[in-house]
């Protein structure tokens, strides 16, 4: 598997979600992105920090961010996870996440 789509038992979809979320994959593959992760649903706490992919209308490197609705995980990405060991760590997604990719401010 290449890809998967991970979403929160809280999420609300927004109108057109598949069709964003067909469009957000098409440009990964267009701009050929080399990512581990993507959010497609979270609150960003400082979006002063976060800097747009270039050439792309929809994406950003994210800075800290909260309440997690959903992601895409790249095989990759789906890998670093697992191999930081989550399960001995035990901390909410919210959490984790951004210390894992140094984003969170602590």
């Amino acid at each position: 598997m290449d890809r998967v789509l991970v979403l929160e038992d809280d999420v609300d979809f927004e109108a057109f979600f598949a069709s964003q979320l067909k469009k957000l994959l098409n440009e990964t593959e267009t701009l050929k992105l080399n990512w581990d992760l993507i959010y497609v649903g979270r609150k960003a706490l400082d979006w002063d920090n976060e800097i747009e992919v270039p050439g792309s209308s929809m994406l950003v490197v994210p800075d800290y961010s909260y309440w997690t609705l959903g992601y895409l995980l790249s095989h990759r990405g789906a890998e670093k996870l697992i191999n930081a060991k989550p399960f001995e760590k035990m901390l909410p997604v919210d959490e984790y996440i951004p210390i894992l990719f140094r984003k969170h401010p602590q």
